[in-house]
């Protein structure tokens, strides 16, 4: 009987995020269909190409490539660098690399104008998951450093993506124990993110086949 109630505890969990997930989506939806203001269109639509993306990929590059083409037509270049980074992270998923680092220099170029150090790092975090997920190590590792050496020097404390991204892709190259010390020190900062306990978890699976 306990069994069956965690399992129904967990149903209705289950059920209750995708309802507020959708409800969310519905919510960018209305907002979008009514604001006049065309930089808050642009917001909008890569706030639902992020929703979208990791669980619907072609709904989240319609909404970001609209949002990119709207962006250009109005000259706003933040909302136009902010949709190429993340059509550069959905090509990613969908295997697309050529276009999505295509996208991804073009987005750290136009950072760079605008004298946005997040974004510069953040585009060099997303070009290194695109390298590692197309088997570059290296330069995965070379963006993947340059993106946590740049947040470094800004007031926001994202050093948790960046080490996770360094360990990640050294577990995919095989380097275990760099990956099992960026990983750790990537879980110290942030105990809850699910893909963290994912590459720890093949971390330890790959010492576990070579011991």
């Amino acid at each position: 009987m306990k069994r069956i109630f965690s399992l129904v505890f967990l149903v209705i969990v289950s059920i209750s995020q995708v309802t507020a997930q959708k409800n969310y989506a519905d919510s960018l939806k209305e907002e979008l269909r009514l604001i006049k203001e065309e930089k808050t269109k642009v917001d909008l639509l890569s706030s639902l190409g992020w929703h979208y993306m990791w669980s619907y990929a072609d709904t989240a590059l319609n909404y970001l490539r609209t949002g990119l083409q709207l962006s250009r037509e109005i000259g706003y270049k933040s909302g136009e660098a902010n949709c190429m980074l993340q059509l550069c992270l959905v090509l990613t998923q969908t295997g697309s690399f050529t276009n999505a680092l295509d996208f991804g220099f073009k987005a750290i170029r136009i950072f760079e104008e605008l004298l946005d150090t997040v974004g510069i790092a953040s585009s060099n975090l997303v070009i290194g998951v695109c390298y590692r997920d197309l088997g570059q190590y290296e330069q995965a590792i070379f963006h993947a450093y340059k993106g946590k050496n740049i947040i470094g020097l800004t007031k926001y404390n994202l050093d948790q993506a960046f080490l996770h991204n360094i360990s990640a892709v050294y577990e995919k190259n095989n380097q275990l124990d760099s990956a099992l010390h960026y990983g750790e020190k990537s879980y110290k900062l942030f105990k809850t993110e699910s893909s963290l306990f994912q590459t720890l978890g093949n971390i330890h699976f790959k010492l576990f086949l070579i011991t």
